[in-house]
Formats: C-alpha cells, sequence, structure tokens
C-alpha cells in the first residue's frame, strides 16, 4: 500500500470515528437541553394553570390544544406536593398514530378539596427538530472532513513529491554511467537529510564499481598472461623426446589444470560483464536457427556418447536479446544436457510459442534445484565440470526477463524457459 493511501485511510477511519462519537455526544446534549427546555415549559403552564384554577375546575373543562393536553382530577386523601416528570405515548386520533409526550404530574388543593394536575406537552415537533438539526450537522462535518481529507491529500501529495521524485530517479539510476544523482530540493529536513545520504552513497558505489571494474579487468588480463605462458612452455616440454611416461603423465596434469584455470577466469569475467549490464544492445533472435547451430557444434560430442536428440519446433518463435547473450544461454543449455548424460541417452529439445524446454536422461542430482544454479555448484561431485553452466543460465535469464525453471521428473531433467519479450511468425 502506498504512503499517501496508508495516510489517507487512517485519516477517514480516524475521522469517521471522530464523527460517530462526536454526532452521539451532540444527541446527548441537544436532548439534554430540549428535555430541560420541555420542563421549563410545563412548570411555566403548571403556574399559569394554578394561577386561574378556579376558574376551569369549576367549569370542569380541561384545556386542550394539539400540542398540549392537561388533565385535572379531584383525589381524596393527602396529596404530595413534589413535581414528577416522565416520557408517556398517546394515541393521537386525529394524526392516526402514537405520539411522545413529555408530562408533568402535580396536586393542588383548594377550598380544602384535593386536584391531581397532569399536564403533557406534545415532542415530535422537538424529536423533529432534533432529526433535523442533526441531519445539518451530520452534513456539515461530513462536508468539512471531505473538504479537510482532499486538501490533506492534496498538502500530502505536494509535501511527499520530493520522495517519490527521489524514488524514480533512483530507479532509473544506472551504475554504469558516470553522472552523478541529481535530486531535486525540499524544505522539509527529513528529506534533505534523506537525499544527502543517498547522494553519498550513490556516489560511493559508484566509485567502488569503478574500481571493482578495473580491479577485474586487470586481474583477468594479468591472469591470462601467465596462463598463456604456461600453456606455451608445456607444449614445447610435450614436444620433448626424452621424457619418460612419469613426466609427461605430469605435464599432461599441468596442462589440463592449466586450461581448466584458464575457462574459469573467461567464465567469471563474462559473468562479471553480464552483472555489470554490459550486454545491453538487443536484436531478433531466431531460437530455431540457434539451437540447430549449436547442435551441429556439438555434434561430435554427442555421437562419441551415442546420444538422441530430437527436437520438436512447434512455431518458428523469435526474442528480442542481445545476440552473446542468445548463443551462450543456448550453449549452455545444449552442453549440460550432453555432459550430465548416459551413453546411449536421450535429448528432447521443444520450442513453443513462448516456452523451450529440454529434457535429458542422467543422474538424479544430489542437490536441490536452487543450490543447482548457484556457482560452482555440482550434481555431482566427481564431475570435471566447473559447475558455472547453470549459474551462467540463470544469470543470463534474470537479466534477459526470462522465467527458468528446473526439476527432474521420470529419469529426466528438465530445464524449462518462458519467454516474455517474443515475435511470432
Amino acid at each position: 500500500m502506498k504512503l499517501i493511501a496508508k495516510t489517507s485511510l487512517n485519516f477517514i477511519s480516524t475521522s469517521i470515528f471522530v464523527l460517530l462519537i462526536g454526532s452521539f455526544i451532540f444527541y446527548l446534549l441537544l436532548r439534554t437541553t430540549i428535555n430541560d427546555s420541555l420542563k421549563t415549559e410545563l412548570l411555566s403552564q403548571k403556574k399559569q394553570l394554578i394561577s386561574k384554577f378556579d376558574n376551569y375546575h369549576t367549569k370542569l373543562k380541561n384545556p386542550k390544544t394539539e400540542q398540549n393536553i392537561i388533565i385535572i382530577k379531584q383525589v381524596k386523601g393527602n396529596i404530595i406536593k413534589d413535581d414528577f416528570y416522565s416520557d408517556t405515548i398517546i394515541y393521537n386520533e386525529s394524526a392516526r398514530k402514537y405520539v411522545l409526550y413529555k408530562q408533568l404530574k402535580t396536586y393542588v388543593s383548594v377550598k380544602n378539596k384535593n386536584f391531581s394536575i397532569h399536564i403533557l406537552k406534545s415532542q415530535e415537533f422537538t424529536d423533529k427538530l432534533i432529526v433535523k438539526m442533526i441531519l445539518i450537522m451530520s452534513f456539515l462535518l461530513i462536508s468539512f472532513f471531505i473538504s479537510l481529507y482532499i486538501l490533506n491529500r492534496y498538502i500530502i501529495q505536494n509535501s511527499f513529491s520530493v520522495f517519490y521524485d527521489t524514488i524514480n530517479k533512483l530507479l532509473k539510476f544506472d551504475v554504469n554511467k558516470a553522472a552523478k544523482l541529481e535530486l531535486k530540493k525540499s524544505d522539509i529536513y527529513e528529506f534533505q537529510h534523506l537525499n544527502k545520504v543517498l547522494k553519498s552513497m550513490t556516489e560511493k558505489i559508484h566509485n567502488d564499481y569503478i574500481n571493482l571494474k578495473e580491479y577485474t579487468e586487470n586481474t583477468s588480463h594479468e591472469i591470462q598472461t601467465p596462463l598463456a605462458i604456461i600453456n606455451n612452455k608445456i607444449e614445447i616440454l610435450l614436444q620433448s623426446e626424452n621424457l619418460n611416461n612419469k613426466q609427461l603423465e605430469n605435464i599432461v596434469s599441468i596442462y589440463e589444470a592449466a586450461n581448466r584455470l584458464s575457462k574459469l577466469n573467461k567464465t567469471l569475467i563474462f559473468l562479471a560483464k553480464i552483472d555489470k549490464r554490459q550486454f545491453l544492445e538487443t536484436s531478433k533472435i531466431e531460437l530455431k536457427e540457434i539451437i540447430n547451430k549449436n547442435l551441429s557444434f556439438f555434434e561430435e560430442l554427442y555421437e562419441l556418447k551415442d546420444i538422441n536428440i530430437e527436437c520438436d519446433y512447434k512455431t518458428n518463435t523469435s526474442i528480442d536479446m542481445n545476440q552473446v547473450l542468445a548463443e551462450t544461454l543456448i550453449q549452455n543449455l545444449i552442453k549440460n544436457a550432453i555432459k550430465h548424460n548416459f551413453n546411449k541417452g536421450k535429448i528432447y529439445i521443444t520450442l513453443s510459442e513462448n516456452t523451450l524446454i529440454v529434457k535429458n536422461t542422467g543422474k538424479s542430482p544430489s542437490k536441490s534445484p536452487k543450490e543447482l544454479f548457484e556457482r560452482f555448484s555440482k550434481s555431482n561431485s566427481k564431475s570435471e565440470s566447473l559447475g558455472i553452466g547453470l549459474a551462467i543460465v540463470k544469470k543470463i535469464c534474470e537479466v534477459s526477463d526470462i522465467q527458468v525453471e528446473y526439476k527432474y521428473e521420470n529419469n529426466l531433467h528438465i530445464l524449462h524457459l518462458i519467454f516474455k519479450n517474443i515475435n511470432l511468425e
């Protein structure tokens, strides 16, 4: 969830909570105020009634209006001097509905006669007034919170514009380029501090990258030179006629070790170049053409192991990819399928719309699929390979937006590649 969305959600939830609590408190205060006003009116009517009591009870007539009802009855026995307030419901025949009344019950004594007086005042008008006031208040509060929310969101977006600008520039930051990270200035201290730290960090990363790149290039160059000298000297020694069998075996072992070290050095340099995104140029690559080309290249190798290869090209698929990386990817897939196969084994290559599947017979791996994609990891510890072929495959897939999966099923090693930048003909 985005920061602005999270902040807005918190604001809305807090506002709703405050609105509900505020509305409830407002209703209680309003109801209390109106009840007090009704009691005051009832008490005032009581005083007016008592001052004209002789006129009312002698005529045996109870005054009545739409809003007020007065009931006077003569009672026997002692009377209570206190007033009693209560709520009651009375059916209104004209309106054909029940109406809530506020009632005042009191007693008076006139000419040695005791009377009970019930003064009832309708609450229909006050209830409608309360509802209207709550609706108006709610509308005002909702309008206020909506306006505040829009204003708050605008302020936050404006305040965080520097933050989002920094994120966008960091996403586009390329350590290969010498251009420094230029960040938008802000009057907020936290963003100023963040931009300062990021600029310092990216400059350090760029400098470390340049130093590492120079070190890698210099090291690889310096290693290749003595390796070439060693190989040349060994070739000269192998041409000597006065070597015994033991000396010849030792020289051959040294020659193989030197070749192995040379291959490892070249492979690690290649991986470093991939990591540094030095293969950015892309073109339209015909997968079928590259597969056939590499099968021809390894023909002697798989014929030597008497491996049967079956190809199924369902479509003529082409992808947008770097030419060198595409060649290396297919080459490693086929070489891996031949190297880790049985004599008289099988290889199945299936090319469909957006997938390439390479299956080969072979021993079950002793490591998990995740570990096999790591550098210097081998499915068989006795294997003479560098254990870096699948690491190259994985790295090429990462930089070329290709999904790669490995599994071992039905005595078959299965490498499944899913291409995203495809062209179908």
